[in-house]
């Protein structure tokens, strides 16, 4: 009685009704109003996506490989690969592929992809929010894949033609050099490059090599086709390189890799992104 009486002489009725006002949203939705997760399917994958593998190996006497190319897909389980440039240890091909997927509720999956450079396998991939990208690994290989492991993003390209004006202004970029032997060096590059949208490109980075690191400019060129993918060709003082990329996200950034052939440095990728 005492209790009672003491709560209704010292708590306003405006008071007691704006407490509960508050807590009842809480009682209905669950945990604090979070929002349930969004259900997946073959729909959340649709239009073009830029697509970046590294494979990495403990066998010395195999050599990494890096790929990039545009994926592009239908929305019903169809996968259709318009344009990749592989680099295996530094040899070189380009080409097209097909292939299938399909999505669970969970945002999970499987695509099974063939190269018409005769590469085939099969990518467990995971979806994020609204399908604006993926994280997949290979889990079959058509040869079998030994010690060698594959995995990889993919990003939307957000558009579906392309051209060199695609890439204007500075773009942040960090490759890394993918060893496999003690006889090379380890290696990755920090810095700009800078498009005028109509073919130049001039670069500013700073590279470490095992430990010695050098500044380094270099100019050049590159050529954009209209699926978002590309190439670019760097020369300075201490040499020139080739890249093949993909863009992302309508011309916000790219995924790339080296095009070398031969030589000791034969893999590098990386990202960049406009600034």
């Amino acid at each position: 009685m005492l209790l009672s009486q003491f709560v209704h002489r010292r708590v306003p009725v405006a008071v007691l009704t704006v407490v509960a006002i508050l807590f009842c949203p809480i009682a209905g939705s669950g945990v604090l109003g979070a929002s349930p997760r969004p259900g997946f399917g073959n729909g959340s994958l649709q239009g073009s996506y830029s697509v970046l593998l590294n494979k990495w190996t403990s066998d010395t006497g195999r050599k990494p490989e890096a790929l990039v190319g545009v994926f592009g897909f239908d929305g019903a389980g169809n996968v259709t690969i318009t344009s990749f440039t592989d680099n295996n240890g530094g040899t070189i091909t380009t080409g097209t592929g097909t292939g299938t997927y399909s999505v669970k509720a969970n945002g999970t999956g499987t695509m099974p992809v063939t190269l018409s450079n005769g590469d085939s396998g099969t990518f467990s991939i995971v979806l994020d929010a609204k399908g604006k990208g993926f994280q997949m690994m290979l889990t079959t290989c058509s040869q079998g894949c030994g010690t060698n492991v594959l995995s990889g993003t993919a990003v939307a390209t957000g558009g579906s033609s392309f051209s060199n004006a695609s890439l204007k202004g500075g773009y942040e970029f960090l490759t890394v050099k993918w060893t496999w032997s003690q006889s090379t060096d380890s290696q990755n590059a920090l810095g700009i490059f800078t498009f005028d949208g109509a073919g130049k490109v001039k670069a500013a980075l700073t590279q470490d090599r095992a430990g010695t690191v050098t500044t380094i400019k270099a100019t050049g060129s590159y050529s954009v086709n209209s699926d978002g993918s590309g190439s670019m060709a760097l020369t300075g003082k201490q040499g020139s390189i080739t890249f093949a990329f993909a863009i992302d996200a309508a011309g916000k950034g790219s995924q790339l890799i080296s095009t070398i052939s031969g030589g000791n440095d034969p893999v590098q990728s990386g990202t960049t992104a406009k600034q």
